[in-house]
């Protein structure tokens, strides 16, 4: 994958976030699963390397979880959004749009 690439599923991720209409820390897992967990450190600028895998890691910091006596089935996201304030998972998304932002202004010829 290469940067274009990274730059579709941080928009996309950025587009679930913002239009979804379920509760904050649904949106937050659904952005990761179905988007964000796409785009990998290596297709980033350098300096910005280091805050996607330290944020990529505060999503899945709790293990997964399979019930054996039935289908529901819990991955780390999921779990991890599941134990998050609300304040924690608008940080988490703070963080997200920060670093499209600075994505953005490294394209942004300066004056």
């Amino acid at each position: 994958m290469a940067l274009r690439d990274a730059m579709y599923y941080l928009n996309d991720g950025m587009e679930l976030l913002a239009l979804g209409e379920d509760p904050l820390r649904e949106r937050l897992a659904r952005a990761y699963t179905r988007a964000l967990i796409h785009v990998d450190a290596v297709d980033l600028p350098d300096a910005l390397r280091t805050e996607w895998e330290e944020l990529k890691h505060s999503l899945t910091r709790v293990p997964g979880v399979t019930h054996i006596s039935g289908r529901q089935e819990q991955g780390a996201v999921n779990a991890t959004t599941a134990a998050m304030t609300d304040e924690e998972a608008r940080d988490a998304i703070r963080r997200i749009f920060a670093l499209v932002e600075q994505l953005m202004l490294a394209f942004i010829p300066r004056r």
